[in-house]
Formats: structure tokens, sequence, C-alpha cells
């Protein structure tokens, strides 16, 4: 049995979802949110494995909103609003929910141009200090301290 793909999924829930609505950042992020909050109360209290469910379902959000031709920037801010709000909920530590939200979304580097990315490392960082440069650093591959 093939493994389950979250990013895929909601990656093609946003896609469709978008086509349909009037703010598409808005409901792209409100799926995440709720795939990351099902996922989540579907696995075994596991806390080392919640970082990839969120990685895998920012990635699929952010790559369906760029699939649509919506704007990226503006996913990408409420994406992480939607995210920091789940790892409240949820209990997680909100500074690795970020970080495990930030590694999905800097997957847009292999689909967008350098300036592209530059613009939304700062439309994060305007909301969220330091989650831009966290962005770039994942980004050009450099870790992260």
């Amino acid at each position: 049995m093939e493994s389950f793909r979250l990013g895929q999924l909601t990656k093609e829930l946003v896609a469709a979802k978008l086509r349909v609505m009037d703010d598409p950042c808005a409901a792209a992020a409100e799926i995440v949110r709720t795939t990351i909050s099902v996922a989540l109360r579907g696995m075994p209290e596991h806390k080392d494995a919640w970082p990839a469910v969120i990685k895998d379902a920012s990635q699929g959000g952010i790559t369906g909103l760029l699939l649509a031709e919506h704007n990226v920037n503006k996913g990408a801010v409420l994406m992480m609003r939607a995210i920091a709000e789940v790892a409240s909920e949820h209990h997680m530590d909100p500074t690795e929910a970020m970080r495990a939200a930030l590694q999905g979304i800097a997957d847009l580097k292999r689909f967008i141009l350098p300036e592209r990315m530059a613009e939304l490392q700062s439309a994060i960082d305007s909301e969220f200090m330091g989650a831009g440069e966290c962005l770039r650093q994942m980004e050009t591959g450099r870790s992260i301290a």
C-alpha cells in the first residue's frame, strides 16, 4: 500500500477550492489549518511526527496557490497565522511549528524566480519578525541555529 501523501492531498484541495473562492489566500490557509488539525487528531501521541505534517500541508498549500496563480505572499502569511493557531490549540512549540511551515514554504524556490522568493521572505518577515531570514536560510540550504 502506497503511503498517504498529505502534501499532495492539500495541494489538490487548495487548487480545487481556489477556483470558486472570493479570497483564495484565506481559503488556502483555512484548508491548511483544517488538514493539519485532522491529521494531528489521527496521529498517535508521537510529538516528533507533527513537524512533518505541518511541512507537508504547508508545501501543498503554497504550491496549490502558486499553481492557481494566486498571491503566494499573502497566502504564506495567512498560512503562518493559521499554523500558529493550530500550534496553540494542540499545545505545540510555536517556534517549531513555524519552522516546519517555513520548510514547506521554502520548497517554492524550485518554482519561482529568486526575486519573487525575496518578496515572499519580506512579506513573511513583515508579519513574523525573523521568519523571513529563517526562510532565506532554508532556501539557500544553510542550517538554522
